[in-house]
């Protein structure tokens, strides 16, 4: 068990992640080189040939820098860092209502991805579980909220390779956006990072192009429409 002021590490589950994320293309750009760019181009003549030059090289020049490539590990080091062990975010969480205790959580304005996850279980009776978060429970509640999302309808497919999916009620609720959050989380906090998700969607998180793959529709009866087209 860590102890509660240890700095959070990657897990062996993030590291499955890091290898197989490791070209992951990064930004470099700062906020301050982007601003002068606007500023510059906004003061460019269009007529002007010369000045058509030089916004060409600008954008060059801001496309080599996108290039660049930073390792996934490096990234997740770097904010696992800035995580603080002085001060906690406290998650109070029903083993059998876990995505409802996720969404109290995420959403509350005090809540801040740069404190220590402090968790503590309850019964379906309110009652607390004994025991004070040493970071087990707190891996325990990302290990839960990964399985949680997995299986909600918010992804459609086969167990380990799933796509997103089209829900009112998550749109409605923006728990696409608190699912990214969760994930984004679980990876910096030394929980396990999401092994469900499939090829075709892993691909485009991360920048990439991709081709999906008959397997990747879900629906059984369009799935066999484009078989027979195919």
């Amino acid at each position: 068990m860590a102890r509660s002021d240890d700095k959070p590490s990657t897990s062996s589950h993030s590291r499955d992640f890091n290898a197989r994320s490791e070209d992951i293309p990064a930004m470099s750009v700062n906020d301050e080189d982007y601003s002068s760019y606007l500023t510059l181009v906004a003061s460019l003549s269009g007529d002007s040939s010369d000045d058509e030059d030089l916004n060409q090289a600008i954008i060059a020049s801001l496309e080599n820098q996108i290039a660049e490539k930073v390792p996934v590990q490096e990234i997740l080091l770097e904010l696992s860092s800035k995580i603080s062990t002085k001060q906690q975010c406290k998650f109070n969480i029903n083993r059998s209502a876990v995505w409802e205790g996720a969404l109290r959580g995420f959403q509350r304005l005090s809540y801040d991805p740069n404190l220590m996850i402090c968790v503590k279980f309850s019964d379906d009776m309110g009652k607390n579980e004994e025991g004070v978060d040493l970071g087990g429970p707190r891996r325990e509640f990302l290990r839960l909220l990964m399985d949680t999302i997995a299986r909600s309808a918010m992804f459609e497919g086969k167990e380990n390779c799933k796509n997103l999916a089209l829900d009112s009620t998550a749109l409605r609720g923006d728990w696409y956006y608190i699912s990214g959050r969760a994930i984004a989380v679980s990876l910096v906090h030394g929980g396990p990072p999401p092994n469900f998700l499939s090829p075709t969607v892993f691909s485009l998180l991360v920048g990439n192009s991709a081709n999906p793959a008959l397997e990747d529709i879900a629906d059984l009866e369009l799935f066999e429409k484009v078989r027979k087209i195919l």
